[in-house]
């Protein structure tokens, strides 16, 4: 797009050929409204105008994103880089298709709709479906070619459905009260916006382990990006908030004048296929992977007796000899629990109080104006396996006053009470349930 050649509003372009037609200047009551139009548009063409050129002369070569893209796209995809390896079936395509609009109200909407949403009462395919119908309608069944291929689908719907409800089962069973992220945002979303909170106020942060599988579209954290906007990236190696108070001092002098902040923080778990804890089973790879890789190995470090590393000794690999020191206190307790599912839900719970410790030392309401406020959400964030929709268990929800005041606001927020952090009581490992 050039800004030299954009065409002028839609209404003008109608007067215009008005005027070619019939000969004659047409003038009407909204002249006025359309000249001011025409400054305000021809100001921001030549505010625009400038900032380009002020960016080009001192980084020259500099491209916009959508130019970068192009040209990166262009090329990698002749030396034969794809994204065909992304398993496109998850449950949360749905989320998927939700961010193409991308307006905070159709996120909520869809988060709403999610909530409603009983794995248990899917329709079947409307393939399906219409034949049904036209039995009731005749009185006798009706059969055609597509019955052998209708009943090996209802079977595949069966066998996903089966498995996605044992997933959810697995995973409930080691994190109380955890959630789907859809029903997370839609619980939280409900309260905070009677406090004030909006996207037109609030500026978002999260504390995220950067991997991947963290991101997908219908993640937590992706549901409350969309929902509130930017986003703010304060974690590092198993979501510990490495930006410390330097970078919470950053983001928090960001907000709108009177605005708020909204902080999220979750260390990670996977669950795999086999429905086996600190693994996940990532698309295209045959084999499944841990998950939270940094947090295992820096408990198989401590486990084994190694050296805790010096933090000084090697910047290059600080978050994890910082992960290192914080599980050298903790691993005893981990690793005396009686199964390795036991040990992978205690390191999750052992990661979210070193996280939440942390955070605790970084956060204030240092910023904003008299009535600005801050929210801080934390928990865990579970990856399940597809189809299901990654889950989240909130541990803490907390609204921070410029009095100094803290309000527990979780009982408000999701209806229950807190659950024990520690997964202390979680069950037996029984074969039969995975």
């Amino acid at each position: 797009m050039d800004l030299q050649n954009l065409e002028p509003p839609h209404h003008h372009q109608t007067k215009y050929q008005d005027e070619l037609s019939s000969g004659t200047p047409v003038t009407d009551s909204s002249d006025v409204d359309d000249a001011s139009q025409d400054e305000k548009f021809d100001s921001e063409r030549s505010s625009e105008r400038a900032s380009i050129q002020v960016c080009k002369s001192y980084f020259d070569g500099a491209l916009k994103g959508s130019e970068t893209l192009a040209m990166v796209a262009k090329c990698i995809e002749a030396k034969g880089f794809t994204d065909d390896y992304r398993n496109c079936s998850r449950y949360c395509n749905t989320a998927r298709q939700s961010r193409s609009v991308g307006t905070r109200e159709t996120i909520k909407l869809n988060a709403l709709e999610f909530v409603s949403m009983d794995l248990q009462n899917l329709e079947p395919p409307h393939h399906n479906r219409a034949k049904n119908q036209d039995e009731l309608s005749f009185g006798t069944p009706v059969t055609d070619s597509s019955d052998v291929d209708d009943a090996s689908q209802g079977e595949k719907i069966d066998a996903e459905r089966s498995s996605e409800i044992a997933s959810i089962q697995v995973c409930k069973s080691y994190f109380d009260g955890a959630l789907k992220g859809s029903e997370t945002l839609a619980m939280v979303a409900k309260c905070i916006e009677t406090k004030g909170f909006t996207d037109d106020n609030t500026l978002f942060a999260q504390s995220v382990c950067p991997d991947e599988i963290n991101h997908e579209v219908g993640d937590v954290t992706n549901l409350f990006t969309e929902y509130l906007g930017e986003v703010f990236h304060m974690g590092g190696l198993a979501g510990l908030p490495f930006t410390g108070k330097t970078g919470f001092a950053a983001f928090s002098h960001h907000v709108p004048d009177d605005g708020h902040c909204f902080v999220l923080m979750a260390p990670h778990i996977g669950i795999s296929d086999s429905h086996r804890l600190g693994a996940y089973s990532r698309d295209g790879c045959t084999s499944e992977s841990t998950a939270c890789g940094a947090a295992i190995a820096a408990l198989n470090h401590c486990c084994a007796g190694k050296r805790i590393p010096s933090l000084s000794a090697d910047p290059s690999d600080y978050q994890m000899n910082f992960l290192i020191h914080q599980m050298c206190s903790r691993w005893a307790a981990v690793a005396n629990k009686e199964t390795e599912n036991h040990r992978q839900a205690a390191l999750a719970s052992h990661l979210w109080d070193a996280a939440k410790g942390m955070l605790d030392e970084i956060v204030n309401t240092d910023f904003g104006g008299k009535t600005s406020k801050l929210l801080v959400l934390t928990g865990i964030q579970i990856n399940m396996p597809r189809p299901c929709e990654d889950m989240f268990q909130p541990l803490t929800f907390d609204l921070h006053l410029k009095d100094g005041t803290v309000v527990d606001i979780y009982e408000e927020t999701f209806g229950r009470e807190k659950p024990a952090p520690f997964a202390q009581d979680s069950p037996e490992d029984d074969p039969e349930l995975w």
